[in-house]
């Protein structure tokens, strides 16, 4: 979803553009109303991840120093990146 979410917002202008020929004249600015508010959450969804991201890097940066681990701060970011495939990537993490 997030490689999804980053394609959208790179091809807004061609997405737009398509939409807005498909779409009627009379529908022209609902249609545009519609992918505005798209825009907008796609850009939200982008920076809670980042936002999650950061997070759980610092939460397990902290924990790995606490623990004693070697590379910490690698581990902590593997542990983040991985944190964005739902389910699996937190279990990955740990392994």
């Amino acid at each position: 979803l997030p490689i999804y979410s980053f394609l959208l917002l790179y091809h807004k202008d061609t997405i737009r553009k398509f939409f807005m020929e498909l779409s009627k004249d009379e529908n022209s600015l609902k249609v545009r109303e519609i992918l505005y508010e798209a825009q907008v959450i796609s850009r939200q969804y982008i920076t809670g991840l980042m936002i999650e991201m950061g997070l759980v890097f610092t939460m397990n940066c902290i924990g790995f120093l606490l623990l004693g681990l070697k590379y910490p701060f690698f581990l902590a970011l593997v542990a983040a990146i991985l944190n964005l495939v739902p389910y699996a990537g937190m279990l990955i993490a740990n392994i």
